[in-house]
């Protein structure tokens, strides 16, 4: 399931995916998608309500942009960690 999201200040839709689609965008199990979130790896999900969460379809990029550019594991803790600050400034 891809969702958009309007962001009021850039005024351009955010993409939502969900695990199914981010494991399959790092060619992995969804089970290795959720190690590499939770060593920082990848951005982690946001909440859409209940149990359910999902994963900016841009940070998704940004993390395998960096991957393909070469980036060590230390440089792509520090861009999720920018990714997640950044999330503030969408409101």
């Amino acid at each position: 399931m891809n969702e958009k999201i309007l962001n009021d200040n850039q005024c351009h839709p955010l993409n939502i995916i969900r695990m199914l689609e981010l494991a399959e965008r790092f060619s992995m199990a969804k089970s290795s998608a959720y190690d590499r979130i939770a060593n920082g790896l990848i951005a982690p999900g946001i909440s859409l309500g209940g149990r359910s969460k999902g994963y900016l379809e841009s940070e998704v990029n940004a993390v395998l942009k960096a991957m393909i550019a070469g980036k060590s594991e230390a440089e792509i803790k520090a861009l999720v960690c920018e990714l997640v600050k950044q999330r503030q400034d969408l409101v």
